[in-house]
């Protein structure tokens, strides 16, 4: 009993030095406020004792949660190695794939339409014998005199495209395909298209020796080699290696080079038809009344030269007979209403003072 009542003494001692040491902390955290004040974070609240059998074991609780503790749980967390779910990553946005996939083309486009526009008004107007070094066209003169070069090429284009891929859907989707069947296809597609290749690669090498009509030459090398890349895959399976990757990438270079040159004989021919136009219907447009103080020795057929006025005339000579082709680059350029191929005759005036044109309804106006 008194061993007991002994360790029970001790006991209640050791509370009771705990109890101070208590009043003590809290004292010392009293007297040194200032300094915790400067802490970064705030101490654990020391709130009350606990006896065991081991001795009086201090309870600590935390701090008030404030808006940091947030910051502090994940770092604590990420050096423990348990950060949760990884961050999604930064991805671009979609617009950006869109954009980046509308510029090219359209830039491609504006080039090609720059460049047809040019075969187109290069044609017409070699026409008459002016070349293209004589106009001074802006580059948005050119755009606009493409569209009719690029509206019915690239509208064929989409209707074939089109009509193509119906055709692969068809062939590849149809219930009763016969194995057979599809190989006599293919090896009909592989010898076609050799013959069209064949015939393409003659007429650009030194043009055929029987007339073709237009645009079988050009668009041969591009369509056969289509129809023989076309029939090999159908005869052999698709293969998804590195060769038939190169395969497909020289097919379809050779698909656009057929196109551009189907494109530009197309460009040329419509400008010389373009030109043709205009011949036809020259005593139908507005004629020019040409009047100049010197004389001008205009010879071209149907043109008359005429003397109105006295000497001392502003505009002494008078030209009838002309027609307005263009202005470009300071000068006009003026054909008689009777041109002809046999006899071409261009008349170019500068646009200066000493020289007037006065315009009036043609023959039927």
């Amino acid at each position: 009993m008194t061993a007991h009542n002994g360790s029970n003494a001790a006991a209640v001692d050791r509370m009771t030095i705990s109890q101070g040491d208590l009043h003590t902390a809290g004292a010392a955290d009293v007297g040194h406020e200032a300094h915790a004040a400067r802490l970064p974070a705030d101490p654990p609240i020391l709130t009350g004792s606990r006896v065991t059998d081991e001795g009086t074991r201090h309870v600590l609780s935390p701090a008030p949660v404030e808006q940091n503790a947030t910051v502090s749980a994940a770092a604590s967390r990420a050096e423990r190695g348990d950060a949760g779910p990884p961050a999604k990553a930064h991805a671009a946005p979609p617009w950006l794939h869109i954009l980046g996939a509308v510029i090219a083309p359209w830039t491609l486009l504006t080039a090609l339409a720059f460049y047809f526009g040019w075969t187109r008004e290069n044609a017409l107007f070699a026409y008459f014998d002016i070349g293209p070094s004589m106009l001074t066209f802006a580059t948005e003169d050119y755009l606009l005199r493409s569209a009719d070069v690029l509206f019915i090429p690239l509208g064929a284009l989409l209707s074939v495209s089109l009509l193509v891929l119906w055709a692969h859907a068809l062939i590849h989707h149809h219930p009763h395909r016969n194995a057979r069947l599809r190989w006599w296809g293919a090896r009909a597609l592989v010898v076609v298209g050799v013959g069209l290749f064949v015939l393409g690669a003659v007429q650009a090498w030194e043009g055929l020796p029987f007339p073709a009509p237009f645009p079988l030459p050009q668009l041969s090398p591009g369509v056969g080699v289509a129809m023989v890349a076309y029939g090999v895959r159908l005869w052999r399976g698709r293969s998804n290696g590195w060769s038939s990757i190169a395969s497909g990438v020289l097919v379809g270079m050779l698909i656009v080079l057929s196109l551009f040159w189907t494109a530009s004989e197309y460009a040329t021919g419509l400008g010389t038809g373009r030109a043709q136009e205009v011949a036809a219907d020259l005593l139908h447009r507005s004629e020019v009344l040409v009047y100049s103080r010197e004389r001008l020795h205009i010879e071209a057929p149907g043109v008359l030269e005429t003397t109105v006025g006295d000497a001392d005339s502003a505009y002494r000579y008078r030209y009838t007979g002309l027609r307005l082709l263009l202005r470009s680059g300071g000068n006009y350029f003026l054909l008689p209403a009777l041109w002809s191929r046999t006899d071409r005759s261009t008349v170019i005036l500068p646009d200066m003072p000493s020289i007037r044109l006065q315009f009036k309804g043609g023959a039927n106006r």
